[in-house]
């Protein structure tokens, strides 16, 4: 298996404001990379999927709970 190629979804930690969309998304190492250069920090992700459903599901959850 390569890891670099691999897409997981990943869900951050939400704010008040948060949508699905700015806390849930998918990724490769790469893009990965990208969003921690941009400020992502790894104490944010709460979560890592290989199921686009559980990660939207698990991220619907943090949302509601805000």
């Amino acid at each position: 298996m390569n890891l670099i190629n691999t897409p997981l979804w990943y869900v951050t930690k939400p704010t008040t404001s948060s949508t699905l969309t700015d806390i849930c998304f998918e990724a490769k190492l790469p893009q990965l990379k990208q969003q921690f250069d941009g400020g992502l920090k790894p104490a944010d992700i709460v979560g890592m999927f290989k199921s686009r459903q559980l990660a939207e599901l698990y991220a619907l959850e943090l949302l509601r709970r805000q």
